[in-house]
């Protein structure tokens, strides 16, 4: 798993619900995407498609957990909090979901 910064260019994010393909948004120039994977080591169900011509920087894990790794206490704490809110929304989204299927 890896995580992409844009150098230049637009990449369009979406994800498929029950065959239904919903925009999440488009990075440009200066953001990236896949961190969350990256901080969750593990794949994360969203498609990534360039809406014009881009180029990429490539973000391995091992780079990514030596940022990580030099940032200061409260950033680390701050991200883990982050990443804990929003593996609690991912989990009541996808039990919300199976409410609406029954």
């Amino acid at each position: 798993t890896v995580a992409y910064l844009v150098i230049e260019g637009v990449v369009r994010l979406h994800t498929r619900d029950a065959d239904q393909i919903r925009f999440i948004g488009d990075v440009t120039a200066g953001g990236f995407f896949g961190e969350i994977a990256l901080l969750n080591d593990e794949t994360h169900p969203i498609s990534a498609v360039a809406a014009t011509d881009v180029r990429l920087a490539v973000v391995r894990p091992e780079a990514f957990a030596r940022q990580v790794d030099a940032s200061p206490p409260l950033v680390r704490a701050t991200m883990r909090r982050l990443l804990s809110i929003v593996k609690r929304l991912k989990a009541a989204h996808a039990a919300g979901l199976e409410q609406l299927a029954k």
